[in-house]
């Protein structure tokens, strides 16, 4: 046989081995209730998907990641970690898999499902800026981020503006965000999944489990508000069964309200401060740096400027530090010193003379509380044009979910240095300090009325001490 013939004879092998799209689309299609029916067949190639629990919406992703599919091509599941993506929807994709006989290869090691025709679809995670930056470079036919409510809004920003949205560009790919509403209706998925804010609204469909044939919802519902006591508009209930969005701020570390904590004009401060979280990350902004200060005789605590910056080093830090105190007249320098923040700190002070002091970090859990009060009762102000980065970290920060500590998965750097500089004013400023220096003929006044409290308080002293001798004389007799 000539080499034309084993060349045909093997591409009719090859194509037999792969099974045809057209042969199990109908029956995919057919294996999802309604609503998932018409978020898998919309074509826009920027959509949401809002769904509560139990209500089918990983099955409905695995089927929009395997449906019309393209060979050798690369789509991307996204979650918080490569762990929850796994456990979201590797299992999930084999169950299909099995059930509709597709032919995909299973690869653990990469965390990839990968068909006969070469189509390949990768489960990993987006926790941190570094992460994501894995993300560049490929090309990509579908993109699904999930859990998007509970991906902080800067980072979500970035991950699709910066990294997918010029990865889709060569197949004109799709990109779907799908979750449970965040806990805070703000951020890049609650505008594009409603329309409100800055971005534009994409098309979303929405779900819950009474949808689902597969689970008795309604009962399920039912026992649900009544194992809890919850009435229907709890936002547990809003968020998380319900799929909708519901503000609970009550969940958060900070439970920040601009109406209640933005600032107005601001008084003069008469002791400001500024205070630093120590990073060293090249892609992710890790150094923090907060400004803020109190006013003689009033409660508020004022935060004027919180940001974070990617990849300083010691003498950068220093400069910046020096920058602000003189920009906003501050006193002291509040620092992180654990781990290299230690080092770092003695830098500051012996190389560039910089007032330097620890940051007070013990009993922590027990200050976010305090702190978290000073929020709800308008103590804490915070010029909102000047804090973005530390409002995007309050917005979604989250405790664990018996509360005994924040969760570690979201970023805290402002937000530490904002509870770091609260305890310092509050510790260490006295009034006293920043009382006014007397004219001459003024300290000659309060010299006088020192010198007449002074005799008075000798008279007295004298008066008591003839009365209880006068006392001890009769009281004998």
């Amino acid at each position: 046989m000539s080499l034309l013939g084993l060349w045909r004879e093997l591409e009719a092998a090859t194509k037999d081995a792969v099974p045809s799209q057209a042969d199990h689309r109908d029956a995919l299609i057919a294996g999802l209730h309604p609503k998932q029916q018409a978020f898998v067949l919309d074509t826009a190639r920027r959509k949401c998907a809002l769904a509560g629990r139990r209500a089918g919406k990983t099955w409905a992703v695995a089927v929009w990641l395997l449906l019309d599919t393209r060979p050798g091509e690369l789509s991307v599941f996204i979650a918080r970690t490569t762990g929850h993506a796994r456990r979201i929807l590797w299992q999930t994709l084999r169950r299909i898999n099995d059930r509709y006989q597709l032919g995909y290869r299973f690869r653990e090691d990469i965390s990839t499902a990968v068909s006969p025709d070469g189509y390949r679809i990768w489960l990993t995670g987006a926790k941190d800026f570094s992460e994501v930056e894995k993300l560049r470079g490929d090309r990509y036919w579908k993109v699904g981020i999930d859990e998007a409510g509970s991906i902080p809004s800067a980072l979500l920003k970035y991950l699709i503006d910066d990294i997918l949205d010029p990865a889709l560009m060569d197949l004109d790919g799709e990109l779907v965000l799908i979750g449970s509403p965040g806990i805070v209706p703000a951020g890049i998925f609650f505008e594009r999944s409603t329309g409100e804010g800055k971005a534009a609204m994409w098309p979303t469909h929405t779900w819950t489990c009474v949808d689902n044939p597969h689970v008795r919802g309604a009962r399920y519902l039912k026992r649900k508000l009544r194992e809890n006591n919850w009435t229907e508009d709890n936002p547990t209930y809003q968020r998380e069964y319900l799929g909708c969005w519901y503000k609970d701020i009550e969940a958060l570390v900070y439970p920040y309200l601009s109406a209640v904590n933005k600032a107005g004009e601001v008084p003069r401060l008469d002791y400001i401060a500024v205070a630093i979280d120590f990073g060293a990350t090249q892609a992710k902004p890790t150094t923090a740096f907060t400004v803020g200060g109190i006013q003689r005789g009033r409660r508020e605590t004022w935060i004027l400027r919180s940001f974070k910056v990617a990849g300083m080093i010691p003498s950068s830090i220093a400069g910046l530090a020096e920058q602000l105190l003189r920009e906003h007249g501050a006193k002291m320098l509040v620092v992180d010193e654990g781990a290299l923040g230690r080092g770092y700190a003695q830098e500051m002070r012996i190389s560039y003379n910089l007032p330097v002091v620890a940051a007070e970090k013990s009993k922590k859990r027990a200050f976010q509380e305090l702190f978290g009060g000073n929020l709800r009762s308008g103590i804490v102000k915070v010029v909102e044009s000047e804090c973005q980065d530390l409002l995007d970290e309050w917005e979604v920060g989250q405790w664990l979910e018996d509360r005994s500590e924040e969760d570690p998965s979201y970023e805290w750097h402002c937000a530490d240095t904002a509870i770091y500089l609260e305890r310092y004013l509050r510790a260490h400023y006295d009034h006293r300090n920043d009382l006014p220096e007397l004219s001459e003929a003024d300290k000659q006044r309060a010299e006088m009325a020192a010198a007449k409290d002074k005799a008075r308080a000798e008279m007295q002293r004298q008066n008591r001490g003839k009365s209880k001798e006068l006392h001890r004389k009769y009281a004998g007799r």
